[in-house]
């Protein structure tokens, strides 16, 4: 990145940060599956490569 370019993307970065904490009180606290729903959607072993 360019020296010019910092304040632009320090701006940005502030935006961002800025929505997504207007947004965190509409966010769940807690994952909305039940206990082993997301192991179930995992392979049973790693990929061999």
């Amino acid at each position: 990145m360019k020296y010019s370019e910092l304040g632009f993307w320090l701006k940005k970065s502030a935006e961002w940060v800025d929505g997504y904490y207007k947004r965190l009180k509409n966010k769940p606290v807690r994952p909305n599956l039940s206990p082993g729903e997301f192991r179930a959607l995992l392979p049973n072993s790693p990929p061999q490569s």
